[in-house]
């Protein structure tokens, strides 16, 4: 479903973090909506019947080929598609503090950004198959539960940020204020049964569960 979202263009649509950042299932279930309202020959057929959920993919992915093809004829392209910032949501919040550069490294060249999805006429062609494989994310009516692997992965890098000073770090462009000597604090002992419970300062990483993966055909 991801095939058919559109940035348009727009540099801060592009410039959005595939990995920090999810589409809402309203946005896609529009989309779609739109892709099987478009004129006979162009859209999907909402009456198809697919074999699997390959099939239906390269269904997804010819419809949208149409549509860009019918945009550089002439015809507007509808907002159902355009990916606007009320869209997106957070999977993860970034600390307040956090330094430019470590922002910056979530945009590009570095990160990997909606605008590196694109395809045909911005169409995000290449979306649909990481969001369903990457990281265990599922696009499900709850979104990323707190345990799915992309959440986990972004609270850890939170408590090594935090543990590394990184989040009161200031940019490299301001003259960083005078620090007093660091004083040797004692960590805390940690009971047996609550060890790796945590996030972030003092917490040990929880081994990885086994994971089950459900398949969305939306």
């Amino acid at each position: 479903m991801g095939t058919a979202l559109n940035t348009n263009g727009d540099r801060a649509m592009q410039q959005v973090n595939f990995l920090a950042r999810g589409v809402f299932p309203e946005k896609l279930d529009a989309a779609i909506a739109q892709l099987e309202a478009e004129p006979a020959g162009v859209g999907l057929d909402p009456a198809a019947v697919y074999e699997g959920l390959s099939h239906a993919a390269s269904a997804v992915l010819a419809a949208v080929a149409r549509v860009a093809q019918r945009v550089r004829d002439g015809f507007p392209l509808h907002p159902a598609y355009i990916l606007t910032p009320a869209d997106l949501y957070d999977h993860e919040p970034m600390a307040l503090a956090t330094p430019a550069e470590l922002l910056a490294l979530s945009r590009p060249p570095n990160g990997l950004c909606f605008i590196h999805l694109e395809g045909d006429g911005h169409f995000l062609v290449y979306y649909g198959t990481l969001a369903f494989a990457m990281y265990g994310r599922c696009l499900v009516a709850s979104r990323d539960a707190p345990d799915t692997p992309t959440r986990r992965f972004l609270a850890d890098l939170h408590g090594f940020c935090e543990n590394a000073g990184l989040a009161r770090a200031p940019p490299r462009s301001t003259r960083p204020a005078a620090v007093p000597p660091a004083v040797a604090v004692p960590a805390p002992a940690v009971p047996p049964a609550a060890a790796g419970r945590g996030r972030g300062r003092g917490a040990a990483l929880n081994p990885a569960p086994a994971y089950s993966y459900r398949r969305q055909n939306r």
